[in-house]
């Protein structure tokens, strides 16, 4: 995926939601999101809204979780971006109780995620 560019999967189903769009904030996933990439995210977003007739879309607060951007910014660009599409509801999810990133706590030590292991049910092999 390409940060600035929309990923859209259309769903089989009969019943909502009809799309899923991924809209990627990071270059990567241990990066910092860019003002820019939500720009032309939002941009890239609003053609793809108005390509596929979307009514109505849901988007959480992109880029400021992890990515550490300001919402204060982010809500701003958001909404003038939507403002021009009357008929599309739009509903945009304001970020809460999250702690900082720095405030998470990280494991020092390897799980030891080892794919064997975890794959395999040894109870049920006989050795002998």
């Amino acid at each position: 995926m390409i940060p600035g560019k929309m990923h859209v999967h259309e769903m089989t189903r009969l019943i909502n939601p009809r799309l899923i769009i991924n809209f990627p904030t990071k270059r990567h996933w241990r990066g910092k999101s860019r003002l820019d990439d939500i720009k032309s995210g939002l941009s890239d977003l609003i053609q793809v809204i108005q390509n596929k007739d979307i009514k109505s879309i849901a988007l959480p607060p992109l880029g400021t979780g992890l990515g550490g951007l300001d919402w204060a910014i982010v809500k701003q660009l958001m909404q003038n971006a939507f403002q021009p599409l009357d008929d599309v509801r739009v509903v945009i999810f304001e970020p809460r109780g999250a702690p900082s990133a720095e405030k998470m706590a990280k494991n020092k030590k390897n799980p030891g995620n080892d794919p064997w292991k975890s794959s395999i049910d040894w109870s049920d092999i006989s050795l002998s």
